[in-house]
């Protein structure tokens, strides 16, 4: 009985292991793209978060990474695109909400700027500084300047 329990217990671990579930930090092609990340080489970054992706279709971040890097680029319907695949895989993430909110700042599109600034202070109470990017998209892309205001005393 305890050799089928371990034949069952090792089965699933594979399973899981193989589905893509796994710990994306410790793939090392994805720990190696973060590196290029965060040393502005941003074309193997790319490059390498693809592989990753490959591997395991659900890892979020590494979504989140290809969103930043076309945010960087100014290729702003690539960064939405990998934003919203972002939060289809992880909807808890409000970084990705944030992240949003700025592409649609940067296209103009203010009502869904604040939606997604709006978005990721409702999934994490801690990004005070949405309250700031919900003014200035009311202020800049609104012309309200009521909501500005209270939107920066909320900040």
């Amino acid at each position: 009985m305890k050799k089928l329990s371990f034949i069952l217990t090792l089965c699933m671990f594979v399973a899981v292991s193989s589905s893509g579930i796994a710990n994306p930090k410790k793939d090392p092609t994805f720990k190696k793209a973060v590196k290029y990340f965060f040393q502005k080489k941003f074309e193997m970054a790319q490059i390498l978060l693809h592989q990753s992706i490959k591997k395991n279709p659900e890892n979020s971040l590494a979504y989140s990474y290809l969103g930043d890097i076309f945010l960087w680029k100014k290729q702003y319907n690539g960064a939405q695109a990998m934003y919203k695949r972002a939060i289809d895989i992880n909807p808890n993430n409000a970084e990705n909400y944030f992240r949003l909110g700025q592409v649609y700042y940067y296209k103009k599109l203010g009502t869904m700027s604040i939606s997604n600034f709006k978005k990721a202070l409702e999934v994490d109470k801690t990004l005070k500084f949405s309250h700031y990017h919900i003014g200035l998209a009311y202020l800049m892309l609104e012309r309200n300047k009521q909501h500005t205001i209270t939107s920066w005393e909320t900040y």
